[in-house]
């Protein structure tokens, strides 16, 4: 089977912490990270299901008070694939794609 991806996907380990209201927070490290997501890998066995949405922050980010909207995708065991909804920061929604623009932006300028 041929998986078609939209997105590059990159290979990045960093904690982050995952919250709902359902289970409160919990921690996790990322596998990969794209422009369209991210697959993390639980601290523990935890059937988080598919089409949760979940509030993900990057805690060994530049900026960790971002707060990334997410949907859960895939739920496998321990590895968990989510994809980007928006962000929050400073209590102010915004769309992900500005969030890439601006990091994309800020890396052309130092090349």
């Amino acid at each position: 089977m041929k998986e078609r991806r939209n997105f590059l996907r990159n290979p990045v380990t960093a904690r982050v912490n995952i919250s709902h209201g359902s289970f409160g927070s919990l921690m996790a490290n990322t596998v990969e990270i794209s422009d369209g997501g991210m697959s993390v890998l639980l601290d523990h066995d935890r059937k988080i299901p598919e089409g949760s949405h979940l509030q993900i922050q990057m805690l060994d980010s530049a900026n960790p008070h971002i707060i990334f909207n997410m949907k859960v995708i895939r739920s496998e065991g321990k590895l968990m694939g989510m994809q980007f909804i928006d962000y929050e920061l400073q209590g102010v929604r915004h769309r992900i794609d500005e969030l890439v623009g601006e990091m994309k932006k800020a890396f052309d300028d130092r090349s």
